[in-house]
């Protein structure tokens, strides 16, 4: 009979029995557990679309002229967070992100620039009335005064 169990202990076919089911679930925990790290998150689609949405909002504010470099920056992050959306997931959701924000700074300095123009526009605008106005009261002031009517 020991022969048989491996040992003269009455419990030792338990003992064994049980070590292989440990050894098993082991195993099995071992295969889940690596199967679940090889697979990756899904794509940010939702973060890549909010990037490339920035993006389109700065180029309607005139982020090509006013802020090149932010834009040119916002676009080359999207594009390689589009390129490693698949295989890196999360590195691919930071690029969009940094993506986003250098397309809201874009779009930023492009409305400031804008809002800069306007207010050198009307700044003209004023000082061609003031002058105008200055001609215009010199003009009355030179002029002969003029005679009641009778």
């Amino acid at each position: 009979m020991s022969a048989l169990h491996g040992s003269g202990s009455p419990h030792a076919p338990v003992v064994a029995l049980r070590s292989r089911r440990v050894a098993h679930a082991f195993a099995a925990a071992a295969v889940i557990a690596s199967l679940g790290g090889c697979a990756s998150a899904p794509p940010p689609t939702e973060r890549l679309a909010l990037a490339e949405s920035a993006i389109q909002r700065a180029e309607r504010a005139g982020a090509q002229q006013a802020a090149p470099g932010e834009l040119g920056a916002a676009r080359e992050k999207l594009q390689r967070a589009q390129s490693s959306a698949r295989g890196d997931s999360a590195a691919a959701a930071r690029l969009a992100e940094q993506a986003e924000v250098d397309a809201t700074l874009a779009e930023a300095r492009a409305e400031a620039q804008r809002a800069k123009n306007a207010q050198s526009t009307v700044q003209q605008s004023l000082e061609a009335l003031r002058e105008e106005a200055a001609r215009a009261s010199s003009a009355a002031s030179t002029a002969p005064p003029s005679s009641p009517r009778p």
